[in-house]
């Protein structure tokens, strides 16, 4: 595995506990959510780099990352709205915020789809 995607992974796994740390009050359900996020994309990238047995079944990664990418775009919107409202963010800022949750998540759009070609001999 290249260094930059451990130095990725990192990020990834220190930010996730960052954001289940500081907004724990939103209930056990977050934690279990952002925890399930957090690990689905550990394993898509264990998978990808052969450093954990891959699935027979395509549909097991596929599965992980609709569930990454409901859970970053459509779960933790409203966690965005909030943060907006308090900090009083205008909208130029929040489509930079936009584009680099986008590039944080080029990555592994990237692996999964080398992923999911190597299911289908691409």
């Amino acid at each position: 595995m290249p260094v930059i995607m451990i130095v990725y992974i990192l990020f990834i796994l220190v930010g996730g506990i960052f954001s289940i740390y500081h907004y724990r009050s939103r209930g056990g359900w977050f934690i279990v959510g952002e925890g399930f996020s957090l690990l689905f994309t550990l394993m898509i990238f264990l998978y990808y780099y052969k450093l954990y047995p891959k699935p027979d079944s395509m549909l097991v990664p596929a599965t992980m990352f609709g569930y990454i990418f409901y859970w970053e775009f459509f779960e933790n919107r409203e966690l965005l709205i909030e943060e907006f409202q308090k900090e009083n963010i205008n909208k130029e800022d929040g489509l930079v915020m936009m584009v680099f949750l986008i590039l944080m998540l080029s990555p592994l759009l990237y692996v999964f789809g080398n992923l999911i070609g190597g299911y289908l001999n691409i």
